[in-house]
């Protein structure tokens, strides 16, 4: 009976579940406040609070419980027996293949990307999410700062809260739970890719980055689509952040300025049309064709 549960019903089931982990997040950090008040490790609650929102810890924490931990619990009630085929935990040595295939894709989109950042820039959206960007990149360098202070243990645990923790959560979230459950809703998944890819951009309330993210919401979509595994994702979605991660590190730690660091690349047009061109064509060769390929294999 719950394998007929509506895929609307399901989604909505993790919403409430992501809502569940938000409140329950918003209650330890308020027991934790209440905590430090009584046994006089703080007075100054506005200092406490900032040092907390500005945790790489209390970041990798609040991943796990509001997007890995209700796309577990949503796969234990409505997918108990079938679990692995839900969130697509498929290791075999082609999903590694795939994912090298992923990143190679991936990397061929950079002028792109550059371009879509310089069109990003020229856009205006408002006063909130230009203070949201700020907060958003100011968390970010922070982190990085802090992190470089550690030395190398520092650079390691910046890896693992910036690149390891976010990979795996959010494919998690907006692939196997939010972009799966919407394609079986509306029965449609390139629609479901274009929303979730809205969805994945707009919630990290970055609109400075916005297209750049979308695009890579989209590539993240269709290689999870075709692929049918988590890996290629998670390790896409890794060495996307791992590279960011420790290029802001050395940059830090040799004295480079946040605004060369954001300096876009100037490409010429040309690259920039024949790299998106080949990643294309090297996603249509990797996923497209191979998984029609598959499809007509006949059945054994």
């Amino acid at each position: 009976m719950k394998k007929k549960t509506s895929p609307f019903v399901q989604l909505l089931m993790l919403l409430l579940l992501t809502a569940g982990g938000l409140f329950g997040l918003i209650i330890l950090l308020f027991v934790y406040l209440f905590v430090s008040v009584l046994t006089g490790k703080t007075e100054d609650l506005s200092d406490l609070m900032m040092a907390m929102t500005s945790s790489m810890g209390l970041e990798s924490i609040s991943s796990i419980i509001m997007m890995a931990l209700p796309v577990y619990l949503l796969a234990l009630i409505f997918y108990r027996h079938e679990m692995r085929d839900f969130m697509k935990l498929y290791f075999d040595g082609r999903k590694w293949l795939l994912a090298v295939a992923a990143i190679a894709v991936y990397a061929l989109l950079v002028p792109f990307d550059n371009w879509l950042m310089v069109c990003n820039d020229k856009m205006d959206f408002g006063g909130f999410f230009a203070g949201s960007s700020e907060q958003y990149y100011d968390l970010i360098y922070g982190q990085i700062q802090s992190a470089t202070e550690k030395g190398v243990v520092g650079l390691l645990l910046l890896i693992v809260i910036l690149a390891v923790i976010p990979a795996v959560c959010e494919e998690l979230f907006f692939r196997v739970g939010v972009q799966q459950l919407m394609g079986k809703w509306l029965k449609n998944n390139h629609v479901a890719i274009v929303i979730t890819a809205l969805i994945f951009s707009f919630v990290h309330l970055d609109m400075s980055g916005f297209l750049s993210r979308f695009v890579m919401g989209l590539v993240l979509g269709y290689v999870f689509y075709y692929s049918r595994s988590i890996v290629p994702n998670v390790m896409l979605h890794f060495v996307n952040n791992a590279v960011y991660a420790v290029t802001y590190y050395v940059a830090f730690c040799n004295g480079t300025s946040i605004q060369e660091l954001e300096e876009p690349w100037n490409i010429h047009w040309i690259v920039t049309i024949l790299c998106t061109a080949a990643s294309v064509a090297l996603f249509w060769f990797c996923f497209v064709r191979q998984n029609k390929s598959a499809e007509e294999l006949p059945a054994e």
